[in-house]
């Protein structure tokens, strides 16, 4: 039997035919929906994965042990340590402020030995008591002053680990809100010249259960202030590393790192107590894009069977083939 629809155009249309219509836009509209919702989040993702974007460099604080052991000190011979640097297959790294920049005349040797050996600054570390205002005002008028001299080095992050109290007490309400007033003074003048401050954690900071670590992620300012997050100390700490690395989040502007067997650290940086390919997915995860410092150390227990050229040479390889894809 045959159906028609009459619509005031004189048209005819087969109901048939309508209905056969309404019947796959019914059904195409909820596939169009789903695909579209899947779309937008696969678009999403994809832009937080091509956002991830991490730069390498490396700490020297094994180079500070090093030169100890030698009866000299980094400064001393950094000529020669910058060379080990370069034969490590590193081209930035993270200096100390107060040794680089202490000084006009430190600054300009800084200078022509970064020049001579074709090495780039990503970032300077430093401290200082914040948890006092008269002592944190001397504290944040130092560091910029010492920025200052390295102004010509524009883009590199500012990375502070504030004086614990003695023996790692816990710090009061008052000196925590204390120091972070400071710590936003200090990352809206570090902006103002280029740079961006990043807090550092060592164990105190984690100790209480990361009171302190967890009281300056909720109370910066991000616009000034940003988290280099040092796992190991995490770890050393008593907190879950993947755990706290998640909570501090898209604040991360720099990671510190090293491992360890058995919870001593190891010799170069590799498989060990922390599971760094669960540190390197979330990292994905969030689009991450700053810096990667390989900042090795030996401490009593820690077996020593290369050269410290070597042992960094073999880090970087491992880092990037977690970090950077590279086999």
């Amino acid at each position: 039997m045959r159906y028609e629809l009459a619509v005031q155009t004189d048209c005819v249309v087969e109901i048939s035919e309508l209905v056969r219509s309404w019947a796959l836009w019914a059904g195409l509209v909820p596939a169009m929906l789903t695909l579209a919702l899947a779309t937008g989040a696969g678009a999403a993702e994809a832009s937080k994965e091509k956002g991830y974007n991490p730069r390498v460099c490396v700490g020297m604080y094994a180079w500070v042990q090093d030169r100890a052991k030698k009866k000299t000190s980094l400064w001393e011979d950094l000529d020669a340590v910058l060379g080990e640097v370069r034969e490590a297959g590193f081209t930035y790294v993270e200096g100390f402020l107060n040794d680089f920049f202490g000084s006009d005349e430190r600054a300009k040797r800084t200078k022509q030995l970064l020049e001579k050996h074709g090495v780039k600054l990503a970032g300077l570390y430093t401290g200082g008591k914040l948890y006092e205002a008269d002592a944190g005002r001397k504290t944040v008028a130092t560091i910029v002053e010492n920025a200052r001299r390295a102004g010509q080095h524009r883009g590199i992050f500012i990375d502070i680990n504030p004086d614990p109290l003695p023996s790692g007490a816990k710090k009061s309400d008052e000196q925590l809100a204390t120091q972070v007033r400071l710590l936003n003074e200090l990352g809206k003048q570090l902006a103002g010249m280029g740079m961006q401050l990043v807090i550092h954690q060592h164990a105190p900071e984690i100790h209480h259960e990361a009171r302190e670590h967890r009281y300056n992620v909720q109370h910066v300012d991000p616009k000034y202030v940003g988290f280099c997050i040092d796992t190991h100390w995490f770890y050393r700490g008593g907190q879950d590393p993947l755990a706290l690395t998640k909570e501090t989040g898209e604040k991360i502007k720099a990671v510190h790192l090293r491992n360890s067997k058995d919870g001593i650290w190891t010799e170069s940086f590799g498989p060990g107590d922390i599971d760094y390919k669960a540190i390197a997915a979330y990292l994905r995860e969030i689009g991450f894009d700053g810096w990667l410092s390989l900042e090795l150390a030996v401490e009593k227990g820690t077996k020593v069977t290369r050269g410290i050229a070597e042992n960094h040479r073999l880090g970087r390889e491992y880092l990037e083939s977690i970090f950077l894809d590279r086999q």
